[in-house]
């Protein structure tokens, strides 16, 4: 079975490799065709004789883009210092052209992105240059004689291409003789030396520099995809203290590792993926594909010892000093490197798809024309020549080596300096001594740690984390990708629900988050989602789509912390979120609208409730006022009769005192509200002791006394102003008892 899943996953990791880089591989074989169309040596190399920088600077922006491997750019180079290229060119050109390509920069904008496709490039044009300011220092003495330098058999065969319109690769008519085409002035002749040149770029890009690349194309594939199945995701951070280690480690590997520079980027990006810095990956795109044990004997043949030290010190230094400066500026580069599925969607999926077929069924029918024999005898070659370059090595001249003694001054340099490490704020550093824990996690600050005895590891505790339940997000968006194997949940009415939730946690022990489980996320997510599973299986649909998520959150986080402090994850469940619930997406409609309904009637009751609130508020109010109105009346009433019984005592009392004086008043007074706006005169009653007459006066008559008055009685009159007579009036007469 242990079998079985490693076979599964170098499968996978392979596919991966391929599916992820395939469309910019072609695509940088499609434009090295149109360079080898285009690009004639024969106008080139008169800018190339002169030794120096110029000179040097024009051979590498020339060999830059070109797709040859270590061995096959050597006849090309051969035959450029044949027609009159510098020392330097020559040089130049031999290092930049097998450290870079259009195809290994397409494979580096896929791999590693857009910033690492520049700088490879340019780190090689800047190590041919220094290559060639370095051969300019040479002494007379140290310069081979110009003549004619021999082509070595093992790379004879290797990267010969000439222009079109040469005699070797002109297009050829139907008779097989030679057809040189030449543009006329027809629209016609112009086509057809088009189509000419169309069909020769894509014969030399997919058919004679697939038969040239495939084999080792395929090899790092297949090694990238074994490798990312076998080794660690943190290899390299264990074996290598220091990004400088692994810089030197990957150099001291590539040196006498064959591998072209397409077939590096695959390696160079399964490194990055396993913990190595960008920088140390940079080191192996630079330092491997320019060189390996063959090459170095045929440029030690060819050009003398001298260049060969010149060939690997500007190599191997500036891809140090590039693959340093790179770490320093972008520190965190290799974080977005990845090796096997894609995180999240992916808009070009189909793109893609199509394009690792068409790479791998090109990779199929090179090896079908070519065969595995040539690549295998050209590694069993390399290996020969490894054999004895090692025989020939002897301890003392690799001990007193300056090269060696400055690169073992430079590691040791860097290991005390790698061994003071800062721990920032939010973060814990663990340290290991030979495998084992060394005291309890250390706080913000500097730590010691003893160089290669001692291993750091930085823990942050107090960022929040969060980890998705039922799907995910891909890098620098916020679209939810589901994951139906951990979406879906069975209810307790046989429904099937969709549901996505998010775990948020906080390291709270970083020695047991960080080596006591293995991707304790992962194991977080399954508690989260067993305990998921039992909330679902007693609950409806309808409540869980409705009504019960805050109680279902309530509940899955306090079983969920009882689950982790269980099996010592390491970690404080600060939440745990039900984001996204619903119906799976084929009844999600229909869902949605029960959904709907059941919001309907509540906002139906909740708008009856809201007016017989507002009803009975309004009721309450007028009877209050009524009420207010009523009391306000009373007391009226009561101040009024109160009053007036007042009034009638205080009277009472009065006329107790004085009954005629008060009786007199009274009389006068009731005359007066009474008749307000008449004239009046009151005298006593004659007939009576006590009584009053009172005689009105209208206007323009003469005083009319009351007709009762008996005739033998003497009339008094009143006596009056002066005025004329007025009509008659009436008498009133009223007596107060």
């Amino acid at each position: 079975m242990l079998a079985l899943d490693f076979f599964a996953a170098m499968l996978a990791q392979t596919f991966w490799v391929l599916y992820e880089g395939a469309v910019l591989i072609l695509l940088g074989f499609l434009v090295a065709g149109a360079i080898h169309v285009l690009l004639d040596p024969d106008r080139i190399v008169r800018f190339l004789g002169k030794r120096s920088i110029g000179s040097a600077a024009v051979a590498a922006i020339l060999g830059a883009p070109i797709p040859l491997c270590s061995c096959g750019v050597l006849p090309t180079a051969v035959s450029l210092r044949r027609k009159g290229a510098s020392p330097e060119a020559t040089l130049s050109f031999l290092i930049t052209t097998p450290e870079t390509g259009v195809d290994s920069i397409a494979l580096t904008l896929a791999y590693f992105g857009p910033l690492l496709a520049v700088v490879r490039p340019l780190a090689a044009i800047a190590t041919a240059l220094v290559a060639a300011a370095l051969s300019l220092r040479r002494s007379p003495s140290d310069q081979e004689p110009p003549g004619d330098f021999p082509v070595p058999p093992e790379s004879a065969a290797l990267g010969k291409s000439e222009p079109i319109g040469s005699k070797d690769n002109a297009p050829k008519g139907r008779d097989g003789h030679n057809r040189h085409v030449h543009p006329g002035p027809t629209f016609v002749s112009r086509f057809a030396h088009a189509e000419a040149l169309a069909r020769h770029a894509a014969r030399y890009a997919f058919v004679e520099l697939f038969d040239e690349l495939g084999f080792w194309l395929a090899l790092a594939i297949v090694s990238t995809g074994v490798l990312s199945a076998i080794l660690p995701a943190d290899f390299f951070a264990r074996l290598f203290p220091s990004s400088f280690a692994a810089m030197v480690a990957l150099a001291i590997l590539a040196i006498p590792l064959y591998v072209c520079a397409s077939a590096s980027t695959p390696l160079a990006a399964l490194f990055v993926s396993k913990g190595a810095s960008a920088g140390a990956a940079l080191v192996f795109l630079l330092v491997g594909p320019a060189t390996n044990a063959a090459t170095l004997a045929t440029i030690t043949r060819l050009f003398g010892r001298s260049v060969l030290r010149i060939y690997l010190a500007s190599i191997i230094g500036v891809a140090i000093v590039a693959g340093l400066l790179l770490d320093l500026i972008v520190p965190g580069l290799g974080q977005s490197v990845r090796i096997g599925e894609p995180i999240g969607p992916e808009p070009f999926a189909i793109v893609k798809l199509v394009g690792a077929m068409a790479l791998g069924w090109l990779i199929v029918d090179s090896l079908r024309r070519t065969g595995l024999r040539p690549g295998l005898q050209e590694l069993a070659d390399n290996a020969r020549a490894v054999g004895v370059f090692a025989r020939r090595l002897r301890p003392r001249d690799l001990v007193y080596s300056r090269s060696v003694q400055a690169v073992a001054v430079l590691w040791l340099l860097s290991l005390a300096l790698g061994a003071f490490w800062r721990v920032p704020l939010g973060e814990r550093a663990i340290v290991q001594r030979l495998g084992v824990i060394a005291g309890p996690p250390r706080e913000p600050g500097l730590v010691f740690a003893a160089p290669l005895i001692d291993r750091v590891v930085l823990v942050p505790v107090d960022d929040v984390r969060e980890r998705p339940v039922g799907y995910r997000t891909g890098p620098g968006t916020l679209a939810r990708e589901p994951m139906l194997d951990e979406a879906l949940y069975v209810t307790a009415d046989e429904n099937v629900i969709d549901l996505h939730a998010e775990a948020q946690y906080r390291v709270a022990d970083p020695v047991r988050y960080q080596l006591g489980v293995v991707a304790p996320a992962d194991v977080l997510s399954a508690l989260v989602r067993s305990r998921l599973v039992e909330a679902m299986a007693g609950r409806s649909i309808d409540l869980v789509y409705t009504n019960d998520r805050g109680e279902v959150e309530a509940w899955l986080l306090e079983r969920v912390r009882r689950d982790v402090d269980a099996v010592g994850l390491g970690v404080e469940v600060l939440a745990v979120r039900l984001l996204d619930v619903h119906a799976p997406a084929t009844v999600h409609d229909a869902f949605r609208d029960v959904a709907s309904a059941h919001e309907d009637r509540l906002t139906t009751i909740h708008l009856a409730n809201e007016y017989a609130a507002g009803a009975v508020a309004v009721a309450e109010g007028e009877a209050a006022g009524i009420v207010a109105t009523a009391q306000a009346q009373a007391g009226e009433r009561v101040a009024l009769a109160q009053g007036a019984a007042g009034a009638f005592v205080a009277l009472a009392a009065e006329h107790l005192r004085s009954p005629r004086v008060t009786e007199d008043r009274l009389y006068l007074e009731a005359a007066e509200r009474v008749l307000p706006g008449a004239r009046k005169l009151i005298r006593p009653a004659p007939d009576t002791l006590h009584g009053y007459e009172l005689w009105l006066r209208g206007s323009n008559s003469s005083i009319v006394f009351p007709p009762t008055r008996s005739p033998s009685e003497p009339s008094q009159a009143p006596a009056v102003a002066s005025s004329p007579p007025q009509p008659a009036g009436s008498r009133l007469r009223e007596g107060l008892e």
